[in-house]
């Protein structure tokens, strides 16, 4: 007799997440924060997310059985490209929504693989639909067609279809009329509708349903903080919603490079006589070493915010000092109070991002500029100095973001990505230096300025 399969202990626990015929497809980061995000968000949104986590399974499992060629090609090429952007077109869904919203959470460390695990799925889901489509396709043509009529055939057949018209005015008018059923989807009209099958009804529908509470969420946060009564000390803080949009930040950061990178440059040049690449060199090392140090300087000031919410939560009637009091409660409540507390600190730290730059300034120079470049701040050039406050006004708002925005740049003797970078002065197909950062919306998101290279 056949010993009975041994089931993982994880399975026992996640049983309606590792479905046992999908073994070997199980993407363990999606599971484990679709698990930690349940006390954190309604049952239909868990609902929904695990709908859709299930059937992205179903679909690359019967990928490999129907189109093992395809299967291993994907997966081969998985391996070989590291690009590390998504496409738009996979960032979306209930599922997405709510990998994203465990930023907030201890979970937070395992968002880029599990939006890497589910770009995969999709992938394997859209390569199935392709294929099972092209199939469709030629079973359709590759149906005999009628053999010809003859000429006479054909006027008996016009002349019974015209009588038939005739007797049955009603059905030829339904037909002549413009009926939406009989249109293909990219020729209807606004305010016509299509048949859509079942199952992608159900999952716009839950999309849709979740959008709609988000929406309803995000308009009642931002009408209680708009009821502040602005005054001339926070105007320019009720007022950033625009400057501070992630597009809107970007587009800044380029007009950064075309202005205040361009009088820094000519001053370092004309000024103290520096050559063309060890100006380009030292203004990007000033980008790189602020958006460090925005980086480190945000996380260390969200974890102060957080602490500050403990405190009086925990000891409400005298002073709070030990941080450690948190582990003590239980591991629930821990995740809970963690999440809650983050989300204010963003929030509040959102609202009034602009407090902190004139220090993060000051001390970016004298921790920076003055001990690790061994710059003289007396003898810089004004140009200089506002470079480095207008990049870290700019980086400083982009590591702030809800996910935080990412810049990246090329390394010397790689290979050009034309996607990513534009030339300087000339064209090439090595790097010879990288003179301007990338953006992009954030860790595997999409591109929203390109950077700048100096080729061989």
């Amino acid at each position: 007799m056949e010993a009975p399969k041994r089931v993982p202990a994880i399975v026992a626990t996640y049983s309606s997440l590792h479905p046992l015929k999908y073994e070997q497809h199980w993407r363990e980061n999606i599971t484990d924060i679709l698990q930690g995000m349940r006390r954190l968000v309604s049952k239909v949104d868990i609902d929904v997310a695990e709908a859709e986590y299930l059937e992205l399974l179903r679909c690359e499992h019967l990928l490999k059985d129907l189109y093992p060629g395809k299967y291993i090609a994907l997966k081969r090429s998985r391996m070989e490209n590291s690009d590390p952007t998504h496409p738009m077109d996979y960032l979306t869904g209930v599922l997405y929504h709510i990998i994203q919203n465990a930023q907030e959470t201890p979970l937070s460390y395992k968002i880029p693989a599990a939006l890497n695990e589910m770009v995969s799925l999709k992938r394997s889901q859209e390569v199935l639909e392709k294929h099972q489509i092209e199939e469709q396709d030629k079973g359709r043509k590759s149906k005999k067609s009628p053999k010809t009529t003859p000429e006479k055939d054909k006027r008996k057949l016009k002349k019974d279809k015209q009588s038939y018209s005739e007797t049955n005015p009603e059905e030829e008018r339904f037909k002549n009329s413009d009926n939406p059923r009989s249109k293909s989807p990219d020729k209807l009209k606004d305010g016509e509708w299509t048949m859509v099958l079942f199952d992608d009804y159900l999952k716009l529908k839950s999309t849709i349903e979740f959008q709609r509470s988000k929406i309803a969420e995000l308009t009642s946060r931002l009408t209680h903080t708009l009821n502040i009564k602005p005054t001339e000390e926070t105007t320019y803080i009720t007022n950033s919603d625009d400057e501070g949009r992630p597009t809107r930040l970007a587009e800044r950061f380029a007009i950064v490079y075309e202005e205040e990178w361009n009088d820094a440059f000519d001053a370092l040049t004309m000024t103290l006589r520096w050559g063309e690449m060890d100006a380009i060199f030292h203004l990007l090392r000033i980008v790189r070493y602020i958006y460090d140090y925005c980086e480190t300087t945000a996380k260390e000031q969200l974890q102060m915010l957080e602490k500050v919410l403990y405190g009086p939560l925990i000891h409400p009637k005298r002073q709070y000092k030990d941080s450690n009091d948190v582990e003590n409660l239980p591991d629930g409540q821990q995740l809970l109070m963690s999440s809650c507390a983050v989300r204010c600190a963003k929030d509040f730290r959102k609202v009034n991002a602009g407090v902190s730059v004139p220090e993060l300034c000051l001390d970016f120079k004298d921790q920076v500029v003055r001990h690790i470049f061994k710059w003289d701040l007396d003898l810089l050039p004004a140009a200089v100095l506002n470079f480095i406050d207008k990049c870290m006004e700019i980086i400083w708002l982009m590591c702030i973001q809800e996910p935080p925005m990412v810049i990246t740049w090329a390394n010397d003797g790689e290979s050009v990505n034309t996607n990513y970078y534009t030339f300087y002065s000339r064209k090439g197909e090595i790097v010879k230096q990288p003179v301007w950062p990338a953006v992009f919306l954030q860790h595997g998101g999409p591109l929203l300025t390109r950077g700048v290279v100096v080729p061989v």
